[in-house]
């Protein structure tokens, strides 16, 4: 799919291989940094997610404003699923300052 030397699949590249086909969409954002530690070097999968390995749409390497501006070309009519995969460190975590952030980034661009 992708010419570069990321092994990873390019979102776009995928949405344009599948337009018309797509049934519903995940949305998170990476850490570019973290992601590149757990794909090169085989860090901990679960270390980095407790490191802060997801982060809210907007903050991370994902083209999500890229993606969802495809699918709206598509007419997509979809569901958008949010991802926010986190470990929390205690049981009185509360991620949703993080889910915040997300729906605050979606929102206009679902508008």
């Amino acid at each position: 799919m992708s010419t570069s030397t990321d092994p990873a699949a390019d979102p776009l590249e995928v949405l344009e291989l599948g337009a018309g086909r797509i049934q519903h969409v995940h949305l998170n954002d990476l850490d570019p940094e973290l992601a590149k530690q757990v794909r090169e070097h085989g860090e901990d999968y679960n270390e980095a997610v407790s490191l802060g390995l997801f982060k809210p749409l907007g903050e991370g390497m994902a083209k999500v404003d890229r993606v969802v501006e495809g699918l709206r070309s598509t007419r997509y009519r979809g569901w958008y699923t949010l991802r926010q995969e986190t470990r929390l460190a205690s049981a009185d975590d509360r991620p949703l300052g993080r889910i915040s952030r997300s729906l605050e980034y979606l929102l206009p661009l679902l508008s």
